[in-house]
């Protein structure tokens, strides 16, 4: 079979004004959103990561009741003292 220049030229000009008819109706995905980005809990008294495995607990400062302190396993078994940002409570 024998194909002109012509042939090729219309066939990619169709080509053409195809993909950009289906280019404008594709939406593409970006990935995910981030909204806002998570941090991590930190120990108040020692400042390491307290991770979701490890017997770690928040709780309210129980002075001012408006800053939420993190302990670790550790620091809880060994009493080690933590201070509040906020008011300067200490605790055990």
């Amino acid at each position: 079979m024998y194909v002109s220049k012509g042939d090729i030229f219309i066939s990619l000009t169709y080509l053409s004004s195809w993909l950009t008819v289906m280019s404008s109706e594709v939406q593409v995905s970006r990935g995910p959103v981030v909204i806002e980005a998570a941090t991590p809990p930190v120990c108040s008294s020692c400042g390491k990561l307290v991770s979701p495995k490890e017997k770690g607990i928040k709780f309210l400062c129980p002075n001012c009741g408006s800053v939420t302190i993190w302990r670790c396993k550790m620091c809880r078994d060994l009493g080690v003292k933590y201070v509040c940002p906020k008011c300067g409570f200490e605790g055990p």
